[in-house]
């Protein structure tokens, strides 16, 4: 059978970008790897539903803000490491995320 070629189908860039979160109520703790106005791609030590809403809660290093965001499972798969890599699409997409991956890029930046 023959492969079809993967076809990116977000609109909206993503900016790889590793931020603590806390999702469910703080049942799961888990980190961002990337961000974008309309998604998160995030690793937890657990699958997670492709069932309903989920509740998030990043967790922003440099002035410790707490931004809540609210969206669902697209996809959760496992890892070779043992831990599992989830989308989520936003329900409500904002664009606060991108300013603040801005400014933690830029301090980076600075620090190199």
């Amino acid at each position: 059978m023959e492969e079809k070629p993967f076809k990116e189908r977000r609109v909206f860039p993503r900016f790889p970008i590793s931020l603590p979160l806390e999702c469910l109520g703080g049942k799961i703790k888990a980190k961002t790897i990337n961000i974008s106005t309309q998604g998160l791609g995030i690793i937890t030590e657990e699958s997670l539903s492709q069932a309903g809403t989920i509740d998030i809660n990043l967790s922003v290093p440099d002035n410790n803000e707490k931004i809540s965001l609210e969206g669902e499972v697209v996809w959760s798969q496992p890892t070779s490491d043992g831990k599992y890599r989830n989308g989520i699409k936003l329900n409500a997409p904002v664009l606060k995320p991108i300013s603040l991956i801005l400014r933690i890029l830029q301090k980076q930046k600075n620090l190199n």
